[in-house]
């Protein structure tokens, strides 16, 4: 019987550098909750010149 995998999303904070600060925080999510979870941690780009940024 095949085990099933948990999925989390991990969405890092809007700013300058978040997503490098929160990929550490990511990494230890994924430690602490070991091989029955997967941690998605995906890097979402922002562009501030569009009208509806924010």
């Amino acid at each position: 019987m095949a085990i099933k995998v948990k999925q989390v999303v991990f969405i890092h904070g809007g700013g300058k550098g978040d997503y490098e600060t929160d990929t550490k925080l990511a990494a230890s999510l994924r430690k602490e909750l070991g091989d029955s979870y997967e941690v998605r941690n995906l890097q979402i780009y922002f562009n501030e010149t569009l009208p509806d940024f924010g």
